[in-house]
């Protein structure tokens, strides 16, 4: 049992420390991504105008459409800025307005890149919180497994 435990141990720091050294990759996968999409927004993509329309708007269509982007509400539009949809902008740039235009009052100005890095890596603060916290337990845990070993009388027959 304690091997076990020292195992999931050791593997817990080893991600722990991957993700440490890997945390400012998230810039450069979000822009990849978005990047990459962008241009099939029109071209009837699967999932990729659902995908940004739900990243874009205020309200969220479902909260459980992304499971790991629950209830988050980006309020972007485009990559860098609105200018990115090079004049056919989607209504969900802009809280109310449709059609959604450069000169509507209400379109959001800054982009999904910028908004979506932050949101990732204001979430590292909670995965870094509950992780210390699953290794103290995981240490009270094996000590406890000693301290029981220790007390256990194997000379009785």
């Amino acid at each position: 049992y304690i091997g076990i435990v020292i195992l999931i141990f050791v593997l817990e720091i080893a991600g722990s420390i991957l993700a440490f050294f890997y945390r400012d990759t998230v810039h450069g996968v979000v822009e990849e991504r978005l990047n990459a999409t962008l241009p099939l927004y029109n071209q009837n993509a699967t999932g990729v105008k659902a995908a940004w329309d739900e990243i874009q708007s205020t309200v969220r269509a479902s909260c459980t459409s992304f499971y790991f982007l629950p209830c988050a509400q980006f309020s972007c539009c485009g990559i860098v800025g609105p200018s990115d949809w090079q004049g056919n902008i989607p209504a969900s740039c802009c809280e109310t307005s449709n059609p959604c235009t450069n000169s509507s009052s209400d379109i959001f100005s800054k982009g999904c890149e910028e908004t979506v890095v932050t949101f990732f890596t204001d979430q590292l603060v909670i995965v870094a919180a509950v992780g210390i916290t699953f290794v103290v337990a995981e240490v009270l845990v094996v000590l406890m497994a000693f301290c029981l070993l220790c007390c256990t009388d194997f000379d009785k027959d």
